[in-house]
């Protein structure tokens, strides 16, 4: 008889109970939601990379042509260049001029919900480069430590 209880015992205490499988759940749902932005912002940064790649091979695609011209091209077809970048998450547009140029990556996509780094810009003005961004409500960061441009 001693054996039937212990017996009955053991089988009684296997597994969890809800409240126990709640308490996880609430657990993983709460490291979920504060692991989850910081994932999301680690992704923007990394297609910025995609930006910072494209404005850099316009800057010396932009070089070799006032190499052979009078001029900065003003056109990316004329430099042989497409107006997305590799992975398409920004637009790109240049404007040039015999003194300089300006290029610009405007977040398209999925890209566009980054906030900080909407518009990232190369500028090259007699000489002296200037790397700048926009944010989504339009404040220019031309700052030395623009944080758009990981350096």
């Amino acid at each position: 008889m001693l054996r039937l209880v212990t017996t009955s015992r053991r089988l009684a205490s296997r597994g969890f109970t809800l409240i126990e499988l709640l308490v996880v759940l609430v657990i993983i749902g709460i490291l979920a939601s504060l692991a989850l932005p910081s994932f999301v912002e680690f992704v923007r940064k990394g297609r910025r990379a995609d930006a910072v790649a494209a404005l850099t091979l316009i800057q010396q695609t932009q070089e070799r042509w006032r190499a052979n011209n009078a001029r900065y091209s003003s056109t990316l077809s004329a430099l042989n260049l497409s107006d997305t970048t590799a992975s398409g998450y920004y637009t790109l547009a240049i404007t040039g001029d015999a003194a300089g140029f300006s290029a610009s990556a405007t977040a398209a996509g999925v890209q566009q919900s980054d906030g900080v780094c909407k518009v990232i810009t190369l500028t090259l003005a007699n000489g002296s480069t200037t790397y700048g961004s926009t944010d989504s409500a339009g404040v220019v960061d031309s700052s030395l430590n623009n944080r758009c441009w990981a350096k």
